[in-house]
């Protein structure tokens, strides 16, 4: 076939001059006769092979909806199964809604007391108490006083001590917040009582160490087992208002010590030793507990006592050198000079040293 076809290519070249009329019409014949039985070939497999084409796309299509529309079902039938199991649970869980606890069980809440206004909202606990008494409420609203005097006589009962925990005074401003009920007198006389108890615990304490005594046996144990007893509820159910109250007690603490130590009038050398025992024994146990809750050691009355405990320790050169690096700032005039004079016997020295602190700090 490819003989054939090369030797009219070659002819075409000179088939104006040599060809005869006759030749080409033979040779037009057999092209032309070659041409028909191609497509005719090319027809028939054409056909054959869209035969087949149809029939195959037909039969994946037609097996591909029953799969999709098996798929369909299947899935639409886990939709109804689904659908019926949440219709059945769902009267369930409205059912244990209502359902009222059958403890007060403490649960954790994140609540802004009113008192206090907070960019970010602190952590307290807040019992069921005060849910179930919102849920009571609106059976009662027509008789609020009665309400508010019920819940005034028992939370006495119901909580713990204010000294062990505070959901009394959590749960009492979770109702004033949401119920808007006269309660905020109620739990401020509640909480001065308690201030008062544990301040009252602290100076009773700190009673007992003997300043002027060189000779006693001076101990801070009991401030230690203070600070170890205190509940720890205390900073589960209210951890803010519990390092508040901590770092005022501490400060307290801070300042008894510096007070008490510049009332002194005469401070022996053996006493400066003692004093600086007890103020070291007395840091010791405050910063450490204070670290446990979060609060930080950099209090105004640390810096001042550190002061204090300077300069019973060091010469009289050494604390007017301090002075003038502007290390005794929160110390006052007079309670430089007071303890310059407990420390320092009588001398030109002491008192040119004297001079010249009222000299500077009145000039500034």
């Amino acid at each position: 076939m490819a003989q054939a076809v090369q030797a009219p290519v070659q002819e075409e070249e000179t088939i104006e001059e040599e060809e005869t009329d006759g030749w080409n019409d033979n040779w037009d014949d057999a092209w032309d006769e070659n041409e028909e039985e191609e497509e005719e070939t090319k027809s028939t497999q054409e056909d054959d092979w869209n035969a087949k084409w149809d029939n195959s796309d037909q039969e994946e299509e037609e097996e591909e909806a029953a799969d999709w529309n098996d798929k369909w079902d299947d899935n639409w039938d886990d939709e109804s199964d689904k659908e019926e199991v949440l219709t059945k649970k769902s009267p369930k869980k409205i059912v244990k809604a209502k359902e009222p606890p059958k403890e007060a069980i403490p649960q954790e809440k994140t609540v802004v007391e009113p008192q206090v206004k907070q960019k970010v909202p602190e952590k307290i606990l807040i019992s069921q108490i005060s849910i179930k008494v919102i849920d009571i409420f609106h059976d009662y609203q027509l008789d609020r006083k009665y309400l508010v005097s019920t819940i005034k006589a028992l939370s006495s009962v119901v909580y713990p001590p204010l000294t062990n925990s505070f959901l009394m005074i959590n749960d009492l401003n979770y109702l004033q917040a949401n119920l808007d009920l006269p309660l905020q007198s109620f739990i401020q006389t509640n909480w001065n009582q308690v201030i008062v108890e544990f301040y009252s615990k602290i100076k009773t304490i700190l009673a007992t160490i003997d300043l002027s005594d060189e000779e006693s046996e001076t101990s801070v144990d009991l401030l230690d087992k203070w600070f170890k007893n205190l509940d720890k509820q205390l900073y589960t159910t209210n951890p803010n208002k519990l390092k508040h109250l901590i770092t005022d007690i501490v400060e307290f603490i801070n300042n008894w010590l510096i007070n008490s130590i510049i009332d002194l009038d005469d401070i022996s050398e053996f006493q400066c030793t003692k004093l600086t025992q007890i103020i070291d024994s007395a840091h010791d146990i405050t910063s450490s507990y204070i670290k446990q809750i979060g609060i930080s050691t950099s209090l105004a009355s640390y810096n001042k006592l550190a002061n204090v405990r300077f300069m019973i320790n060091n010469h009289i050169t050494a604390i007017i050198a301090r002075f003038y690096q502007g290390d005794l700032y929160d110390l006052t005039t007079d309670e430089i000079i007071k303890l310059i004079k407990s420390v320092f016997i009588q001398s030109e020295l002491r008192e040119d040293t004297i001079n010249e602190i009222i000299e500077f700090r009145n000039m500034n």
